[in-house]
C-alpha cells in the first residue's frame, strides 16, 4: 500500500479526497434528495461531458454544482434567487413557462421535485395556472434538442406512493 501511494503525487491524492468529500457533503446537506440526486446523476451517464444541461427549479438545490463537477455545462432557471451562484454556471431568474430561450438548445434537462409546484400560488408564483405542468412540459420539449433526455422526479407520499 505504501509503495502504491508513493507512485501517486500527493496533489493527486488530495484532489481525489477533495472530490470524494465534496460528493459526501453534497448528499449529506441535501438529505431529502438523497435518492433523487444520485438517480438523476446515474441517468445522465449517457450524456457526454461538456453537454449543456438545464436545471429547472434550482433555487434551493446544489445539483447544478454536482453536474458542473462532473463536467457538464449548466444553466439553472428558477423564479426565486439562486444563493449558490458559481462563475461556471449561468443562472436565469425566470419562469420556465416564459423563459425566452431559443428552440433546441439543451442536450438534457433535469427537474427535481419541481413540476408539482408549477402553476400554483407558491414559491414566488403570483398567478395560478391549472395547466402549468402541461405548459411546462411543452416548453421543455421546445427547448430540448431532438431525441435528447428530460429527467424529472416528483415526491411521493409514504402512505400512498401513487398520491
Amino acid at each position: 500500500m505504501v509503495k502504491l501511494l508513493a507512485l501517486y503525487p500527493i496533489g493527486r491524492i488530495l484532489f481525489w479526497i477533495s472530490i470524494e468529500l465534496k460528493s459526501y457533503l453534497f448528499y449529506l446537506v441535501n438529505e431529502v434528495r438523497a435518492i433523487e440526486y444520485p438517480w438523476v446523476v446515474e441517468n445522465l451517464r449517457f450524456v457526454p461531458r461538456g453537454d449543456l444541461i438545464l436545471d429547472v427549479g434550482c433555487a434551493e438545490s446544489l445539483l447544478s454544482h454536482e453536474l458542473i463537477a462532473r463536467g457538464f455545462r449548466v444553466v439553472g432557471i428558477d423564479i426565486q434567487d439562486y444563493p449558490f451562484k458559481d462563475k461556471r454556471m449561468i443562472f436565469l431568474k425566470r419562469n420556465i413557462m416564459d423563459n425566452h430561450l431559443p428552440d433546441n438548445i439543451f442536450d438534457a434537462i433535469v427537474m427535481v421535485s419541481t413540476i408539482e409546484h408549477i402553476g400554483l400560488r407558491s414559491n414566488g408564483q403570483t398567478v395560478e395556472d391549472t395547466n402549468g405542468d402541461l405548459r411546462t412540459m411543452n416548453e421543455l420539449a421546445r427547448i430540448l434538442k431532438h431525441q435528447r433526455i428530460i429527467i424529472l422526479t416528483t415526491p411521493t407520499s409514504e402512505k400512498n406512493p401513487y398520491e
